[in-house]
This record gives structure tokens, C-alpha cells and sequence, in this order.
């Protein structure tokens, strides 16, 4: 999974100038951030209260044809996900009713292996932690629709009622009985906002039966035309620049059929299986392997494995979904991180992006920013029948459609990028060995952008210990001596304004016009570093007015007028 290269032209610059927004002291992997998950929803359903009509929100999808599910899988099925399954469900105060559907929630029928029921129970929760949930309801997968969808109609309940006028709730789907041999598929819909809360979950585009083909291939016995191309769409919230995410992809059996693509070890990716991992086949992290044989020219080998099972690409053509699996992660800016070479067979394997410049076995991308909003995750060639599985400390959003209520399917949406927060993560430790907060929780919404004045002035109200610029760490006592007596040195000019300009986004104002200024600062700065006596004024002044003029306010996605107040 490591070493792959970025997929724009843009990565590769970051890559290449080694900057940093955050940066920590300790040599090991940090701290992941866990997400508030009550903000989330509730922050994303303000974001599209303005909406004139109203919009289902799908998980994963709204089509009951494209063959794509969230799975629940019990005994000699290998399940690396667990038998729970959590959603998040938010409904503005505006709804007259909360709504829920639940696609294929039978068992027995199509998309399905087994017979064994899910459960489902709906609980309010307005704190939106779990604590102090009250159940309102239960329902049984056996009483659901084969095939199709099963609605749920209540009133608002105000045990759900948020401070903020939003409902919050929860939605626990559980497989009754994890002994049998059952593989169960389906999908959810609701009225309002549909996040999946973090934890691990598998998803499949399962293929059992000849009526499940007629349904995947329209033209069925030909396979020329398919309602699955491969393909899957997922959205993660991040509610604040953040210093690392991490996305653990499971079982993905990367490694095609004729052992041309092969699984290898990852190397920020420990041997060892994840403190959260509960699945009791999943394997230590290395090369994947299986007991198949690969298959060259027609013949299978009786020497060479596979390191998937089966293998992604499959040898048949009627669940082989081309090229080998893999995945895109995308950032709200359009910086694009590619996972060429996922998990092999029953291994869980971690995709790191991290703003903290330590060594490839820490991290498969070093980026110089990682900002708030909706990042995409594009998944490509999963074949039929594969089940995979995620764990992401985030909430993925479901997506959304623009069809009114009770009209039928439409084409699905991503979600909007909304404002979240994020609590705080832990990279390094001091000198008497605790741990230093490089984000500082805060709750309050940015008044605007600072000066690099008032921030030297004012460094109880930086939210990092540590800033980089230029590929140096500097602590907050040495940078707030950076910025002064600069006079006319244009490197220590732009150094201060960076670091303004950096604390300016970690304090939540809006980065989409400095974002590129800031990664070309950097850059300058590395090429151009604090001493040089000839620096590159033609390249260097105008990244400079562009810092000062977004620090003042000026830009046009930056507020306030400098003071923060």
C-alpha cells in the first residue's frame, strides 16, 4: 500500500516540499480523533434545512438494482466486521414524522445466504453518545420485505430532541444468532440525515442466485450490461483540519487470479491485528495468502497462492469487476490520495495520511494540509461477491437524493461540506512524559482572521503546541520569537505570515483561497530558507500580499479584520 504516487498534480508537489501544518515530537504513530458524532448530524441537517423540498438520505445507496449493501455475516462466513451494525439518525425539528426504510430487510429471500433474522431497534438519543438512550421500537428482519422496501412511520419523540431543536437517533441492526451460517444484505433510508457511526462494517455486492443475475445483468445470460460496474461512493465527515486519518480497509483480497497483482506487506501498517479488531478469523497484517492456486493461461498451479480468497480479480468473468481492487481518497479541495494495493485475505490493513513529517512507517501520504469538510472515498473493480469491510474514526454520511418524499428513486448525491469539530489528538509528550494536545478542543466558531501580530501577542488562543513552516518544527515560544524583528527580510516576512495564516485555519475560518497560497509558502520557503541573503522576490512577493492580505481579512473567503474580535 505504500509508495504509491498521488493521483494529481498537486500531490506531488506536497510531496515533494515536505510541509506541515502540524507537527509532533514523538516517533511513534498518533492518536486518532474521534468524532463528535452529535455535531455531525445535527450540523449537516442545518447545512440543508434551507432545502424547498424534502430529501431521503441512503446507506449506501438509493438504487434497489446496483447490487451494493451493507452486510451483517455470521458463523464459517469469515466476517471481519463484527455482528452490529450502528447508524446515526438526525431529523430537523421542521419533519413532521421520522421516516426510516429498510431495503431488503428479510433474510431468506434474494441478495441473502441463510435464514437467520436481523434486529432492528431504534433508540432516542439526544445526547447523541449512546448514554441514556431510551428504546422506542423494535422490529424483526422477518416481518420486512424480500427485495423491497419496509417503512417505518413515528411521530417526533422529545426524548430525542436535541438542545438545538434537532432529533437524534439511533438505529442498531444485529444479526439474532451469530452461530448460524448467515449472510444478510440491505440498505436504509430516513427523512433526515443517515450517518454511519464509527465502527468497523462490511459491505458486499453479493450474487446467490440466477434471480439475483437477472438482476445485476438486465440482458441476463448476457453480461454485456450490468446494473454493478465495481464502483462505490463513500462520504466522511471531518469536522476540523485534523493532524492524520486513518482508514482500515479489511479483507479486500487484493491479488489477482493469475498472481500478475499480489497483496504485500504493508509498511506503516503493524503485524499485528488492531486493538478494536473482534473478528476471530481476521490475521496479523503481512503478505495476504490464501489456500487457492493461482491460474495462468488456463492452468491452476500447484506452488503459487493467491493472496486473496477468492481473488480480486476472480477468475469468473460473472463476479470479475476490472482492475484489481483499490480506492481514492479525496479531500475537500480535490487533493486526491490513492490505495493501490489494499488487504489480502482476512487482514486488516491501515491507509494514513498524515500532516506529521516522521518516517514511511508511520504513514502512506505526508500532506501538508488536511482540512474540514466531506472527504470522498472511491472505491473501484470490488468484484461481485467479494464481502469487504471498513473502519473509519470518522461517521460516514449517507447519500442523499433530490427526489420528494414518496415519489420514487433518484440519482444519489454527496452530501454538502459542512462545519464539524474535532476533539483532540495527541502527538507527542513532554519533557515528563505527557502527552501534548496538538489540537485544542474548543467549541467556539471562529470570529475571523488573525494578524501575525495578534497571534505573537495573544498565545493562550493558539490551538497547536507545535507549527512548521518551511519543513522546520517550531514550538509556540519559538515561533512567536520568528515573527518578530523580521524588518525587511522577506523570508522571516512570509514565516511569520504563514504561521498566522495556518493558525488562522485551525481556528475554523475558511481556507478555500489560501489553501494553494499556503503549500506554495511552504514550498518558497523550503527553496528560499529563514538566512538566505537572495531570496526569490518575483515568486516570493506575491505569496507574501497574499498571506498578509488573508490574515487582514482581506480575501475573499477570509472574515473579521485581523483582531479575531
Amino acid at each position: 500500500m505504500t509508495g504509491h504516487g498521488p493521483s494529481s498534480t498537486l500531490l506531488r508537489a506536497l510531496l515533494l516540499t515536505t510541509t506541515l501544518i502540524l507537527a509532533g515530537i514523538a516517533s511513534q504513530p498518533t492518536a486518532i480523533a474521534q468524532i463528535k458524532t452529535k455535531e455531525t448530524a445535527t450540523k449537516t441537517i442545518k447545512a440543508s434545512a434551507g432545502l424547498t423540498t424534502a430529501r431521503y438520505s441512503y446507506f449506501p445507496t438509493s438504487s434497489t438494482t446496483d447490487g451494493r449493501f451493507v452486510s451483517l455475516v455470521g458463523a464459517n462466513l469469515q466476517s471481519m466486521a463484527g455482528d452490529i451494525i450502528e447508524f446515526g439518525l438526525g431529523l430537523p425539528g421542521s419533519a413532521d414524522s421520522l421516516r426510516i426504510g429498510i431495503f431488503d430487510g428479510e433474510t431468506s429471500g434474494l441478495w441473502d445466504l441463510g435464514s437467520t433474522a436481523l434486529s432492528f431497534k431504534l433508540y432516542a438519543d439526544s445526547l447523541a453518545d449512546g448514554t441514556g438512550a431510551v428504546e422506542l421500537g423494535s422490529w424483526s428482519g422477518s416481518s420486512m420485505t424480500d427485495n423491497g422496501w419496509f417503512d417505518i412511520t413515528l411521530a417526533k419523540n422529545d426524548l430525542a430532541k436535541t438542545s438545538d431543536t434537532i432529533y437524534f437517533y439511533r438505529l442498531v441492526v444485529r444479526l439474532t444468532d451469530t452461530t448460524t451460517k448467515t449472510w444478510s444484505n440491505f440498505k436504509i433510508r430516513t427523512n433526515g440525515t443517515a450517518a454511519l457511526l464509527p465502527r468497523a462494517f462490511a459491505f458486499a455486492a453479493p450474487l446467490f442466485t440466477t434471480a439475483e443475475a437477472r438482476i445485476l445483468y438486465p440482458n441476463y445470460p448476457a453480461t454485456s450490461q450490468t446494473t454493478y460496474n465495481g464502483t462505490w461512493k463513500f462520504f466522511v465527515s471531518v469536522p476540523d483540519p485534523i493532524e492524520s486519518i486513518e482508514i482500515w480497509d479489511g479483507d479486500m483480497d487484493y491479488g489477482s487470479y493469475d498472481g500478475i497483482q499480489k497483496d504485500t506487506d504493508d509498511v506503516d501498517t503493524p503485524n499485528s491485528l488492531p486493538a478494536w479488531c473482534m473478528s476471530s478469523v481476521a490475521r496479523s497484517e503481512g503478505t495476504g495468502t490464501s489456500n487457492d492456486f493461482i491460474i495462468q493461461n488456463g492452468v491452476r498451479s500447484t506452488t503459487t497462492r493467491m493472496t486473496g480468497a477468492p481473488a480480486d480479480d476472480n477468475y469468473n468473468t460473472w463476479y470479475r469487476r476490472s482492475p484489481s481492487v483499490g480506492y481514492t481518497l479525496t479531500d475537500p479541495y480535490g487533493v486526491e490520495y490513492e490505495n493501490g494495493n489494499p488487504s489480502g485475505n482476512l487482514e486488516w490493513e491501515r491507509f494514513r495520511l498524515s500532516t506529521i513529517l516522521t518516517s514511511a512507517s508511520h504513514y502512506d501520504y505526508y500532506a501538508s494540509f488536511l482540512p474540514r469538510g466531506t472527504y470522498q472515498l472511491d472505491l473501484n473493480g470490488m468484484d461481485i461477491g467479494n464481502l469487504n469491510a471498513w473502519r473509519v474514526y470518522a461517521s460516514m454520511l449517507g447519500a442523499s437524493d433530490t427526489t420528494v418524499l414518496d415519489s420514487g428513486a433518484a440519482d444519489t448525491y454527496g452530501p454538502t461540506t459542512t462545519n464539524f469539530r474535532f476533539t483532540p489528538v495527541f502527538t507527542g509528550v513532554d519533557s515528563s512524559g505527557n502527552p501534548i494536545p496538538v489540537l485544542v478542543p474548543t467549541t467556539n466558531t471562529s470570529g475571523g482572521t488573525g494578524t501575525w501580530g495578534w497571534w505573537q501577542a495573544n498565545g493562550n488562543r493558539w490551538t497547536v503546541n507545535i507549527v512548521t513552516v518551511g519543513g522546520i518544527s517550531y514550538t509556540r515560544s519559538e515561533a512567536v520569537a520568528l515573527m518578530g524583528n523580521a524588518g525587511s527580510d522577506l523570508c522571516k516576512r512570509i514565516a511569520r505570515e504563514l504561521i498566522a495564516a495556518k493558525l488562522n485555519v485551525l481556528n475554523g475560518n475558511n481556507a478555500a483561497c489560501i489553501h494553494q497560497v499556503i503549500i506554495d509558502a511552504d514550498a518558497w520557503l523550503i527553496a528560499n530558507p529563514i538566512g538566505t541573503t537572495n531570496p526569490n522576490t518575483v515568486t516570493g512577493n506575491p505569496i507574501y500580499r497574499a498571506l498578509q492580505r488573508y490574515n487582514t481579512g482581506q480575501s475573499d473567503c477570509a472574515g473579521g479584520n485581523g483582531s479575531l474580535l
